[in-house]
């Protein structure tokens, strides 16, 4: 299943965000919590996380792409494997 990386504003005040750069390559294995992407606001850099442990199989916002609430930036194939059904 693939799970997508969303950008989730923190202060619209800090001027436009934009992607600085990414962490994690397509086909990189990376783990939940692990930063994938660098997000630059005028003076500050902030990472994004992982969401779950898997491979990064997609990049939807290239380097120096300018960033709203709510975009998808990549997504990773999760390796996380559900636990067996109880009988």
């Amino acid at each position: 299943m693939q799970t997508p990386v969303i950008f989730t504003a923190t202060d619209s005040e800090a001027g436009r965000p934009v992607i600085s750069m990414w962490l994690a390559s397509i086909g990189e294995v990376v783990e939940t919590g692990e930063p994938v992407v660098e997000v630059l606001y005028p003076g500050v850099t902030t990472s994004i996380k992982a969401p779950c442990s898997g491979k990064l199989v997609a990049i939807q916002k290239p380097i120096d792409a300018p960033l709203v609430a709510g975009d998808v930036l990549g997504y990773i194939e999760t390796t996380d494997v559900p636990p067996p059904f109880a009988s």
